[in-house]
């Protein structure tokens, strides 16, 4: 799940969603 919405997040976005996305999911993982 975190992989498919990274991917879309990487391309809808172009680097804030990215790195918001990274944010989120490392929280997530922790």
């Amino acid at each position: 799940m975190g992989e498919v919405y990274f991917r879309d997040g990487g391309r809808r976005a172009h680097g804030l969603e990215v790195e918001f996305t990274d944010v989120e999911h490392l929280e997530f993982e922790l």
